[in-house]
C-alpha cells in the first residue's frame, strides 16, 4: 500500500474543529466521491479507497447528490421489459 501525507497547516485544523481521523475520512471519501464521478474509479473502488463498506459508500454518495445506478431510459425499459 502506498502512503500519501498531506500537509494542513495547524491553524487551518483548528478553524476546521475536526479532529484529524474524522478530518481524514472526510478527505478521503471526497476524494474518492470525486474519483468515482469523474470515472477513474468505480464505485466499488470508491469504497475501497475510502476504507468503508461498499453500502455505506453508496449510500453517503448517494446522500451527497451522486447517482449510484447509471442507468439510461433504455437500459430500464429493457429490463422492466425482462421481468415482465
Amino acid at each position: 500500500m502506498s502512503l500519501l501525507n498531506i500537509e494542513i497547516p495547524d491553524h487551518l485544523i483548528i478553524a476546521l474543529n475536526e479532529n484529524e481521523d474524522n478530518l481524514k475520512n472526510d478527505l478521503l471519501f471526497e476524494f474518492a466521491r470525486s474519483l468515482v464521478q469523474k470515472g477513474k474509479l468505480s464505485i466499488s473502488q470508491g469504497a475501497e479507497f475510502s476504507s468503508m463498506k461498499l453500502n455505506d459508500f453508496m449510500n453517503k454518495l448517494s446522500l451527497s447528490g451522486v447517482s449510484v445506478i447509471d442507468y439510461d431510459s433504455a437500459d430500464l425499459e429493457n429490463e422492466l421489459e425482462v421481468l415482465k
